[in-house]
């Protein structure tokens, strides 16, 4: 379940670095946005609040 959960949090940033890569910078600054939202997301509603599976 952890490896599952990682893995999909892995790839809003992963597309974020493929689109930067593509040349295409402000999507990939408004994917790392939604990826640090998320992430800040998650921190606030607490541990097992969110189910990501």
């Amino acid at each position: 379940r952890a490896a599952t959960g990682a893995g999909i949090r892995a790839m809003v940033p992963l597309q974020a670095a493929l689109t930067a890569r593509a040349g295409h910078p402000r999507s990939a600054a408004a994917l790392g946005v939604v990826a640090l939202t998320g992430l800040a997301l998650r921190r606030a509603a607490g541990r097992g609040a969110v189910s990501e599976t």
